[in-house]
């Protein structure tokens, strides 16, 4: 009924969407085609239930059942590349089940994207929480005096390229 509506409406153009029932929008595809003829482009797609996934995410973390947790949560990421929320916590279930470089890999995602969308606060934060995984990452230094710099803030700026240049200093670590 819907589908004959818009084509009588002169529509030339029918979207189909469904949360994460692949049955029920093959059903509607049937439908819509049955009605609409081969001519008609019809695009479809299956949204996921952000909602849903979260939560099931949030029962498998609570059992310790990482993989799954971190599977679940890339579900939303197939949807938003960038959501920088689900990646974080994505890296936290990494750092939980002892995947280091894992997390420092995700965490610099999430820096990133906060950098290139002019959240530079935000990217040192996250910049600061890889180091305190792994203070040898001397060029994390220079990225946080970078932005330190596009803030405005020349000490903070300073003290972390003092960091950097300083290498017997408790924050950086020798390497055996």
């Amino acid at each position: 009924e819907q589908a004959q509506f818009l084509l009588d409406a002169g529509v030339d153009l029918l979207v189909l969407e469904t949360f994460g029932d692949a049955n029920e929008l093959r059903e509607a595809l049937f439908a819509a085609r049955e009605v609409a003829g081969p001519e008609m482009v019809i695009a479809a797609h299956v949204t996921i239930d952000r909602h849903k996934v979260i939560d099931n995410a949030q029962k498998y973390a609570a059992k310790a059942q990482w993989d799954k947790a971190v599977d679940e949560y890339k579900k939303i990421l197939k949807e938003d590349p960038k959501d920088v929320r689900i990646l974080q916590k994505i890296a936290e279930i990494q750092i939980k089940k002892g995947s280091k470089d894992d997390a420092i890999a995700t965490y610099s995602r999430v820096a990133k994207n906060y950098n290139d969308e002019g959240f530079f606060l935000k990217a040192i934060v996250v910049y600061k929480q890889i180091l305190s995984i792994d203070p040898n990452l001397t060029e994390l230094y220079s990225k946080v005096a970078d932005l330190y710099v596009k803030l405005g803030h020349i000490p903070d700026a300073l003290a972390n390229l003092d960091t950097l240049a300083t290498p017997n200093r408790p924050e950086i670590q020798q390497r055996s």
